[in-house]
């Protein structure tokens, strides 16, 4: 199959740079399984995380869940982890992508999960995490929506998503969905990008929308 041979390719590099990792193959996919060390730019050693890593056999486009099962981190989602260990990688959307998009074994390893455990450990000594991290649960949702998005009100919100699901939006050269400027140099790029995730997580956000922020304000 493609897939395995490209897993295979892939994951080659990654023991390159992770040589404690290794993986079982599954009949559902692949568990990427062992040891990841976390040193500090200088190389000193910090901490080492025993961590699985579920690849689905439809890679590269699936969704990766990733585990922390040595009990370092504290299980509370103020921790971005659950009860069972299952961590919070990044905010849904951006992993549900994959799915659509494709994603790199090597680069989710080393831009995705390595930072994560090492804001874990930097949180540990600081009281707080190094690079930033998403509010949790629907005020994390609002924060991508205004921050990476640039989608500001839950109106605007609630009627991109509906136009999406309905397929009907406007020409690049029309008035945006927002009426401020052309959409192709206003809310489009935002409009793409949501575009590629799935459909059952926007009509979520619909509903969250609906029934948290426009209820509160």
């Amino acid at each position: 199959m493609v897939n395995k041979h490209k897993f295979e390719i892939d994951f080659k590099k990654v023991s390159q740079l992770f040589p404690k990792l290794r993986y079982t193959e599954k009949k559902s996919g692949w568990s990427i399984y062992g040891d990841m060390d976390i040193c500090d730019i200088q190389g000193h050693y910090w901490e080492t995380f025993d961590i699985e890593i579920f690849i689905s056999n439809a890679y590269p486009y699936c969704t990766p869940v990733v585990w922390e099962k040595s009990f370092v981190i504290k299980r509370h989602p103020d921790f971005h982890i659950d009860v069972n260990g299952c961590c919070c990688i990044d905010i849904e959307h951006k992993l549900l992508m994959y799915q659509t998009r494709g994603m790199d074994l090597f680069g989710f390893i080393k831009d995705k999960v390595y930072p994560f455990f090492v804001n874990q450990v930097y949180r540990k000594y600081d009281g707080n995490y190094a690079s930033g991290e998403y509010a949790h649960r629907f005020d994390g949702i609002i924060q991508f929506y205004k921050e990476e998005l640039e989608i500001h009100s839950p109106e605007l919100a609630i009627e991109i998503l509906q136009k999406i699901l309905d397929n009907n939006l406007p020409q690049r050269y029309d008035s945006c969905i927002c009426g401020k400027k052309k959409y192709k140099i206003c809310h489009y790029a935002s409009v793409e990008y949501l575009k590629l995730v799935p459909k059952t997580r926007l009509v979520k956000d619909i509903l969250v929308f609906e029934s948290n922020w426009i209820k509160n304000k």
